[in-house]
């Protein structure tokens, strides 16, 4: 309704949204990383364990859990600011009334 409506989007809310989908491709691509299977027995899912990447103490898996963290709150961030854009305008200006 913003685009119809012809309502500009914030500077924050734009920020928001295109550092969550960083956030989102850095976390897919850790996704696809594949460490562990469930369909062999445990010795043989452990040569899928690969060297961890960050501190010696995170390996893919991680981080794939802390970027996707770090991409939801960013997304929820900037449904939250999208519409900070309309504080200034009139009630009566607004579509929704």
């Amino acid at each position: 309704m913003k685009v119809i409506h012809r309502e500009a989007f914030t500077p924050l809310a734009v920020a928001y949204l295109v550092s969550s989908l960083c956030f989102w491709a850095a976390s897919l691509y850790f996704f696809s990383h594949e460490v562990k299977s469930y369909e062999v027995q445990p010795a043989i899912s452990r040569t899928y364990n690969q060297r961890c990447i960050v501190l010696n103490t995170y390996d893919a898996h991680d981080i794939w859990h802390l970027l996707s963290s770090f991409g939801l709150f960013l997304s929820f961030l900037s449904i939250l600011t999208i519409d900070d854009g309309v504080r200034t305008k009139e009630r009566q200006e607004l579509a929704a009334f």
